[in-house]
């Protein structure tokens, strides 16, 4: 029965991806709860600017008019091969999201398609909860969001994807012992300690 399933899952989404025509290599599944939707727009802007807007798929910008949603989300997780999961303080609610589409839907999906899954966790509470339900996302990579400085979080995310932080960023702060140094505001922030904890001189 699970064979059949996703051969006819498979067939759908071959039909849905002939309707859109678009190829992303990047999903990323988030809550619109709790801030969920500009930590999305802001994964989405850091994604575009090192791999290109048109193979980011954001449900906010990638969806098309005129075609049926659930489709798009289908084709996109089909075609993608990186999945970014975003975990914030409404992660784990139930409501709505087993629903074709939803939250745990993609993941669910992203899963048995056997997806390149990174994790961002933005609450610790909602990850335990997600990852008792999923154990199998306690095996993927995972970035931890401990701050708002743009630039941290950005350089953080290169890593972990391997992106040129530096060849993109000509004018990025500089590291010495430990600190950044961003020439234009004069102000020294220094590197998440082991907590994770990042603090900034003025």
């Amino acid at each position: 029965m699970q064979k059949n399933f996703w051969k006819t899952k498979k067939l759908h989404i071959f039909v849905a991806q002939k309707k859109i025509a678009m190829a992303y290599e990047w999903f990323i599944s988030y809550r619109r709860k709790t801030g969920g939707e500009n930590q999305a727009q802001k994964v989405a802007e850091i994604l575009s600017k090192y791999v290109g807007k048109d193979k980011v798929f954001y449900d906010r910008e990638s969806m098309r008019e005129g075609n049926d949603w659930s489709e798009q989300i289908d084709a996109a997780l089909d075609t993608a091969k990186h999945f970014v999961l975003l975990v914030n303080e409404a992660s784990a609610d139930e409501d709505q999201s087993n629903n074709k589409g939803g939250y745990w839907y993609e993941i669910e999906t992203a899963l048995n398609l056997n997806k390149e899954i990174t994790l961002i966790e933005y609450d610790k509470k909602s990850y335990e909860e997600i990852t008792t339900k999923y154990t199998s996302l306690k095996r993927v990579q995972r970035v931890t969001f401990n701050g708002e400085y743009n630039f941290a979080f950005e350089e953080r995310l290169c890593k972990h994807f391997k992106f040129d932080y530096k060849a993109e960023n000509t004018s990025a702060p500089t590291v010495i012992n430990n600190t950044y140094t961003n020439t234009g505001s004069g102000k020294q922030v220094n590197l998440p300690d082991n907590n994770g904890n990042i603090t900034i001189s003025l």
